[in-house]
């Protein structure tokens, strides 16, 4: 015949497995990690700053999220930002486009790109190259 287990097991069944949980520490998620790649990840810049003192960083390349604001025969102005926003004209520094990617964008296109800032003021603001661009999207201009 078996014993009946008892109130006094069952408390110590439930201590010793609250212990052994206590010293097991909290569950934690740990990331997923996926396969690296030839690309460097994603680093959100602030481009005011660099825009702002554009012959310091001449010939430097940053990836650029944007909005086209103003696209004339002589040139195309836009917002750039670090990263995508909803508020490119709050949030963006602006810049005149130049080079081969600028031809493939036009008035309130969103795109992304690579920029290069070339040193050089255009007309009313400093002018960089734009390569690499995908449009993604039109906004309200």
């Amino acid at each position: 015949m078996t014993k009946p287990v008892g109130r006094n097991t069952i408390a110590a069944a439930i201590v010793v497995g609250a212990a052994v949980l206590a010293t097991a520490g909290p569950a934690m998620a740990h990331p997923v990690l996926s396969a690296p790649t030839d690309q460097a990840p994603a680093v959100e810049t602030d481009i005011r700053p660099i825009v702002n003192d554009h012959e310091r960083y001449a010939g430097e390349r940053f990836r650029v999220h944007g909005l086209v604001y103003s696209n004339a025969a002589v040139w195309t102005l836009a917002f750039v930002t670090g990263g995508p926003t909803e508020y490119y004209t709050l949030d963006g520094a602006r810049v005149e486009l130049t080079g081969d990617g600028s031809r493939s964008v036009s008035q309130g296109d969103i795109f992304t790109g690579v920029m290069t800032i070339t040193g050089a003021q255009g007309v009313s603001d400093p002018e960089v190259t734009l390569d690499e661009v995908t449009v993604i999207g039109r906004g309200s201009s």
